[in-house]
């Protein structure tokens, strides 16, 4: 879909948010895979191409291999990854300024079941991510959504990611997973907002903690139907335990990332449910393609929120795990919250259907019960440019505006009825089809509890 291509696994953060703060940071990543998006599940609204489980693999940076990764994919054997890194400095406000480096690296196994069994539509995915950091993030700037997609919010981690069955049925227009994934590939994606680094441009505010997304991925039935053309439905039904409270024990159940599928299997009554629909367009001879979305999400069971002096020594990446000391968390019997997202491809540079340069708008709001989130609303509005420098035609421009409204309960945020305000550019530099550098420059204001107006900017560097 060009320039309202779906962003892939973005990266799940904390209850956290300190004051303004500028950051720059830089990254280098590099990326060889099977298929053009080496994110596992990185899906667009349905097409009949585009949805096939045959798709002609990309190879990325590392290439054919001397002809060994073309002679498995015939056979059905695709493998890939992604090499990201960030360099990120913070020049001034936040807790302290100074360097951080973020490696991220996403390997890839799939098999497709018409060259190994001749079965249609079928394919198995595993998934394997290794994340490290030079020093904790959240040293510099601690912000709610997170700075970088990267930052895990639990520490360096190594962990069987991803591990599913996917069946197409029903002339392409049938998507059924199951198995441990990552739910943010399928929903609450804002839409158009792939290259931006910043988690808020990933999804809605009040999903912060309980998608289970990057680190925290969870067993679960994803379903996707598309019944008429540009017409989309979703069903999400996925472990939750990341979220539960045990009373009897006083602990919060370890991160799904981290298990396998015996806590769906066995569960505490600890579930997450999301269901999505879609409806796209094409405007001036099928030119200029949008779409709007609206989706609703409901976690069960008992939810524990960290009291703020807690969640201000859990910061950075230590998070809550089994075995922590017992302490006093506020207890709601789960959370529930809706989203609303549209974006419109205004200008088409390469007058085809695929809308590959030009200019598109995207918008994305959420909304969260006051009593049991951190975050009663957000919204993030930007627009994004592809091909606008002469000889450059698949460089890209973002610039894009995030809010979030905390909520006025003290027991499950330190900064009730505040906000975290964010400012986001970046230009993409598209060096090969694999590989890229892009700048990127951030600006938020309040982004935790510190009552003292700061700034932050941040740029960044990657090649994929």
């Amino acid at each position: 879909m060009g320039l309202l291509r779906r962003h892939a696994g973005p990266h799940e953060r904390r209850f956290r948010h300190v004051p303004l703060a500028w950051l720059l940071a830089s990254g280098l990543a590099a990326h060889a895979s099977a298929w053009p998006q080496t994110e596992s599940d990185a899906m667009e609204p349905f097409t009949q191409d585009e949805l096939s489980a045959e798709q002609v693999p990309d190879f990325g940076a590392l290439g054919d291999l001397w002809g060994v990764r073309s002679d498995l994919s015939a056979a059905g054997i695709d493998f890939g990854g992604t090499l990201t890194v960030d360099n990120a400095w913070n020049t001034m406000g936040g807790l302290s300024r100074g360097f951080v480096f973020l490696p991220l690296l996403d390997l890839n196994l799939a098999l497709r079941t018409k060259p190994l069994i001749d079965l249609e539509g079928g394919r198995f995915n595993v998934a394997m991510i290794a994340y490290g950091q030079s020093r904790n993030p959240d040293a510099l700037v601690p912000d709610f959504w997170g700075w970088s997609d990267l930052i895990s919010g639990i520490g360096s981690v190594t962990q069987l990611s991803e591990l599913w069955y996917e069946q197409i049925l029903w002339d392409d227009r049938l998507r059924i997973r199951f198995g441990k994934q990552d739910a943010n590939a399928l929903f609450a994606v804002t839409p158009g907002a792939a290259n931006f680094i910043t988690s808020a441009a990933d999804y809605p505010g009040p999903l912060v903690g309980f998608l289970p997304t990057y680190p925290e991925q969870a067993v679960g039935l994803a379903i996707e139907v598309e019944p008429i053309d540009r017409v989309i439905g979703r069903f999400g039904w996925f472990d939750g335990t990341t979220n539960y409270f045990d009373v009897e024990r006083g602990t919060r159940w370890p991160n799904t990332g981290t298990r396998g599928p015996k806590s769906f299997f066995n569960n505490p009554g600890s579930w997450f449910f999301i269901t999505e629909a879609e409806v796209g367009w094409r405007l001036y001879d099928d030119l200029l393609p949008g779409m709007i979305q609206a989706g609703a999400w409901w976690q069960t069971g008992t939810v524990g929120f960290l009291p703020p002096s807690v969640s201000s020594s859990k910061s950075g990446g230590e998070g809550l795990d089994e075995g922590d000391a017992l302490w006093s968390p506020y207890l709601t019997r789960g959370s529930d919250g809706f989203y609303l997202g549209a974006a419109q491809t205004v200008l088409n540079l390469s007058q085809d259907l695929d809308a590959s340069q030009g200019v598109a708008l995207f918008s994305q709001l959420g909304f969260g019960r006051p009593s049991s989130n951190a975050v009663t609303f957000s919204v993030v509005s930007g627009v994004v440019a592809t091909g606008l420098v002469p000889g450059r035609r698949a460089d890209s421009i973002g610039v894009q505006v995030n809010y979030a409204q905390f909520t006025g309960d003290g027991r499950i945020t330190a900064t009730p009825s505040s906000f975290q305000l964010g400012l986001e550019a970046y230009y993409r530099i598209q060096i090969t089809d694999s590989i890229a550098i892009q700048p990127d420059v951030q600006w938020i204001r309040r982004p935790d509890v510190m009552p003292r107006f700061e700034m932050r900017c941040s740029r960044r560097f990657g090649c994929r």
